[in-house]
């Protein structure tokens, strides 16, 4: 398991952040802590962060070798991850990827963060498998 300050056990978030790590999806690794204070409270996973693009390279890359899709590139440009983005990159692996995205609230069509796409891979994973 892993412990995050930003990330609550047992709620949603979490369950995105283990299921996408154990499938080495997505990873930010945290630290425990050595103290009486609560685990993970100097590390945050980061869910309000922008996602980052070669973040989601290497989840679209794994995600495909996981449904046996092998050779999927992501569709970017630039700097950010837009939903647009989200929606073909997923779609090349599975067209019906596209309706798990759309039960995800995008706050910024522009600009993904990191803690949307763990809910909309999660939820990818569990429709899939």
């Amino acid at each position: 398991p892993r412990w995050h300050v930003d990330v609550p056990f047992r709620s949603e978030i979490w369950k995105a952040t283990q299921l996408l790590s154990l499938y080495e999806i997505m990873d930010r690794p945290g630290f425990l802590t050595k103290d009486m204070r609560p685990l993970g409270v100097d590390h945050p996973w980061g869910v309000e962060q922008p996602l980052r693009p070669n973040e989601l390279r290497t989840a679209i890359e794994r995600l495909a070798q996981l449904t046996e899709r092998d050779g999927v590139e992501p569709r970017l440009s630039g700097d950010t991850v837009s939903r647009e983005n989200l929606r073909v990159s997923l779609s090349a692996i599975d067209p019906n990827w596209a309706e798990v995205l759309d039960r995800v609230d995008i706050a910024d069509a522009d600009q993904v963060t990191a803690g949307e796409f763990l809910l909309v891979a999660a939820g990818c994973l569990l429709e899939r498998f």
